[in-house]
């Protein structure tokens, strides 16, 4: 088991005693995480029309294969491109209805 690395910080608010316990590790696993989302965000938003095979949507989570079309245009601010399924799904996206 590892210990972890604590940090108590103690301050005055309003005339009275703040305790505030820091997690150290936490915050590292928190930072981590954040970074490795954000590094797989980009990717997939650099990829191109040429090497997606899907579109979603970013406002309604929802992606269309080539077979299934948007009901309706997807704005450029909410359209993100994936290469696959698997892709779209680790992304939190799923499957429009009307594709079933």
């Amino acid at each position: 088991m590892k210990c972890a690395d604590f940090h108590l910080i103690v301050s005055t608010i309003a005339g009275g005693p703040s305790l505030r316990v820091l997690d150290i590790g936490a915050e590292d696993v928190v930072a981590a995480r954040r970074q490795a989302k954000e590094e797989r965000d980009s990717a997939v938003e650099a990829g191109t029309s040429e090497e997606a095979e899907l579109v979603a949507d970013k406002q309604a989570k929802v992606y269309y294969l080539p077979t299934c079309q948007p009901p309706r245009e997807i704005s450029e601010a909410n359209k993100i491109l994936f290469k696959t399924t698997e892709d779209a799904e680790k992304a939190g996206f799923k499957l429009a209805k009307t594709c079933h």
